[in-house]
């Protein structure tokens, strides 16, 4: 079994990133724009595919919109900091959705999001915050 250490090296050392989504254009927009900046991205349809999928690879950090079926992404988020132990539990997750930050601004702190991206998605804004948080290729 991998140790903390080797777990946390592939997860720095990894380029790819998951972006959680159940609209096929908004995945198409971002993963467009994280291959710009220099990533490779897959994308899951829901947090209970996002659960699985962070399970069974290694993922750079995560895009998470809030509002999808079976699993949103408040659900998805809160099972990964509570369920999964580390480094996975502080895996960097980035709150996506179409509404202001303040709309959701309470939820999203409480469920220990990384930050919030506010759609719709530009080059800059993704630069921005990933560089903020230190996550830029």
């Amino acid at each position: 079994m991998p140790s903390y250490v080797e777990n946390l090296k592939k997860r720095i050392m990894t380029n790819t990133v998951l972006i959680v989504d159940d609209l096929p254009d908004n995945i198409f927009l971002l993963k467009e724009v994280v291959q710009i900046i220099g990533f490779q991205a897959e994308s899951r349809r829901n947090g209970q595919e996002a659960i699985e999928a962070l399970q069974q690879n290694d993922y750079k950090l995560v895009f998470m919109d809030l509002e999808m079926p079976v699993k949103n992404g408040f659900e998805a988020t809160e099972e990964i900091r509570t369920r999964f132990s580390e480094p996975l539990r502080s895996i960097p997750v980035f709150a996506i959705s179409a509404h202001a930050k303040y709309f959701f601004e309470e939820k999203v702190s409480l469920a220990h999001f990384t930050d919030y991206i506010a759609k719709p998605y530009t080059l800059d804004k993704i630069r921005t915050i990933l560089g903020k948080h230190n996550l830029l290729p």
